[in-house]
C-alpha cells in the first residue's frame, strides 16, 4: 500500500507551467528525494502535497484522505521540517518542541513520554533549556527534528535538512530518519539539490522545468546512465579549453574544477576519438565511472 498517491498533478501560473502532469506513489518504510536546480518543481510540488496550494489539475492522497478536498486532516498526518528549521528563536528546546506537540493536540501524558524518548534518542538533554536562539546549527537540526516528528507523522518532509551540516551530523541525521520511519511505517520526502542528501535516498526522483525526467533508485540510475565520461588534467585557462570543447562534436556536457575537466559523451565515442577531436594527449585523458553527479548535470543543465 502507497502512503502518497499523487497523479496528474499539475500547477500553472498565468502562462507559466510550475508542475506538469506528473504522477507518483511513495511506499512505507523509504526515503525519497525530490533532486532537481532551482526552480524546476520541486516546491510547488511539495505546497500542493501539504495542501497549501491548490492544483489547477490532478489528484493527491494521503493514506486514502483527499489532500485537496480535507488539507487540515491530511495534515495531522504530515511532518514537515525546513531548511531554516522554522523554530521560535526565543523559545528554549523543550519549549519548542512541547509547543508543536501541543499544536496537534497530543495529550499530555502521551506528549511527556515522546518528549522524553526524543530527548534521548537525539540527546538533546544538555541543550533543553537553552534559548534555540544560542544552539549550535546541528543541535538546532536536532531540536527541528524532534519537532516535526513529535506527533508521529507517516508522511516527512525534510526541506535541505543538512545544508551546512558537517559530514557525521549528516550521518547519525539519516541513522534516526531510517530508524524512525521503520518503527512508524513512514516515509520521509528530502527535497534538495544537495547530492550528498540525495545519496541517503532508496528512491531518487529528478525534477526539471515542472516534470519528473527520471526516477528510479540511485544505483540503478547511475547503471542505466548510457554516455561515457572521460577526465583529463589541463593547463590551458578556462576559456581556452571551453573554446575546444565547445567546438568538439559528440560532446554533450563538460565541467570544470580547477584544472581537472570531466567531460560526457555520447555512447559511440571512445577514448581516441576524444583525443583527435580535442587535442588532447590520449595518456592525459581517463575514463571513469559515472557518479550520480554526472547524471544530474548531463540531464538538468540546459
Amino acid at each position: 500500500m502507497e502512503i502518497i498517491s499523487v497523479k496528474s498533478l499539475t500547477k500553472r501560473f498565468g502562462n507559466f507551467t510550475a508542475v506538469d502532469n506528473i504522477s507518483f506513489g511513495l511506499k512505507p518504510l523509504t526515503i525519497n528525494g525530490f533532486l532537481g536546480p532551482n526552480g524546476a518543481g520541486k516546491t510547488t510540488t511539495i505546497k500542493m502535497i501539504c495542501g497549501l496550494l491548490r492544483p489547477d489539475e490532478g489528484s493527491i492522497f494521503i493514506e486514502n484522505i483527499d489532500v485537496i478536498e480535507n488539507p487540515e486532516k491530511a495534515r495531522e498526518k504530515m511532518g514537515y521540517m525546513s531548511q531554516n528549521f522554522s523554530l521560535y528563536p526565543d523559545l528554549t528546546a523543550r519549549e519548542n518542541i512541547l509547543f508543536f506537540a501541543d499544536l496537534y493536540k497530543i495529550k499530555k501524558s502521551e506528549r511527556d513520554n515522546r518528549y522524553a524518548e526524543l530527548t534521548d534518542e537525539l540527546n538533546l538533554h544538555e541543550y533543553q533549556n537553552t534559548l534555540t536562539s544560542d544552539l549550535p546549527l546541528g543541535i538546532r537540526q536536532r531540536v527541528a527534528l524532534a519537532s516535526a516528528v513529535i506527533h508521529h507523522p507517516v508522511l516527512l518532509f525534510l526541506d535541505e535538512p543538512t545544508s551546512g551540516v558537517d559530514p557525521i551530523s549528516r550521518m547519525k541525521f539519516f541513522d534516526f530518519i531510517r530508524k524512525y520511519i521503520n518503527s512508524h511505517k513512514a516515509t520521509a520526502i528530502v527535497s534538495t539539490h544537495f547530492l550528498t542528501e540525495a545519496a541517503h535516498c532508496n528512491e531518487i526522483f529528478l525534477f526539471n522545468r515542472g516534470k519528473i525526467i527520471l526516477s528510479g533508485q540511485p544505483a540503478e540510475i547511475i547503471q542505466n546512465f548510457r554516455y561515457n565520461i572521460f577526465e583529463t588534467k589541463t593547463s590551458l585557462l578556462t576559456g581556452e579549453i571551453k573554446n575546444i570543447l565547445n567546438n568538439s562534436e559528440g560532446i554533450i556536457e563538460f565541467y570544470i574544477f580547477g584544472k581537472r575537466v570531466r567531460i560526457i559523451t555520447e555512447e559511440d565515442i571512445d577514448i581516441q576519438q576524444i583525443s583527435v577531436r580535442t587535442g588532447i594527449d590520449i595518456s592525459n585523458i581517463s575514463v571513469v565511472a559515472p557518479s550520480f553527479e554526472d547524471v544530474f548535470i548531463s540531464l538538468t543543465n540546459d
